[in-house]
């Protein structure tokens, strides 16, 4: 897991698109204003309580097409992406305004009041903040209702590079899978759907 985060691994077409009762895969692709944050709403029912001990896990990847440095190699990229994930029980009003200051110093002590969820496979937000491909796994066991209160907000920021000059908007493309892995949630993936069609409509 900790290679797969930095690009290593054989990548499967199955697992990419596969959707079941008890595990769903949201995706967004579009573009991004440069040194601007994207807010992604995850709906995840309350219903991931009624099941009990057990992992729930929720899989974020990321990919970025930012313009790269012809003439070296300090500061390759032209945009740096990163990527935080909150729980539902979390003010999504306070989260945005978080992470949206413009000094730095002041957002990360800002979210500290907001945590964000813990990665679950051991790689720093800073480590895995350096690609343009980048992938976290989030895993807890108990669920309560209190979590599923909001959806929870999946927040990706784009910091342009100082050589950086021209981007006004990067490509960008995310993947979110949401699973029970015990498999007893079987209205999972029903729920998910019928939120995404209600906002859809909306």
């Amino acid at each position: 897991d900790n290679m797969s985060v930095v690009g290593f691994g054989i990548p499967s077409s199955l697992n990419a698109v596969e959707c079941k009762e008890h595990s769903v895969i949201l995706y967004w692709q579009g573009e991004i204003p440069v040194d601007n944050t994207a807010i992604f709403r995850v709906h995840v029912p309350a219903d991931l309580a009624t099941v009990g001990r057990g992992k729930k896990r929720i899989t974020v990847s990321v990919a970025t097409s930012p313009r790269v440095q012809r003439w070296g190699l300090s500061e390759y990229l032209g945009v740096e992406a990163q990527f935080r994930l909150f729980r539902g029980d979390r003010d999504p009003q306070a989260i945005q305004a978080a992470l949206q200051r413009e000094s730095v110093e002041e957002e990360n002590k800002a979210v500290t009041a907001e945590p964000d969820l813990p990665s679950s496979i051991g790689v720093g937000i800073n480590r895995r903040s350096f690609g343009t491909l980048q992938k976290d796994v989030f895993e807890w066991s108990d669920h309560t209702e209190l979590y599923s209160a909001n959806d929870y907000t999946l927040a990706l920021t784009l910091r342009k590079a100082s050589w950086e000059a021209d981007s006004a908007m990067v490509q960008a493309a995310v993947v979110v899978r949401l699973e029970d892995t015990t498999g007893r949630c079987q209205t999972l993936y029903s729920k998910v759907r019928a939120a995404v069609q209600a906002r859809t409509r909306a």
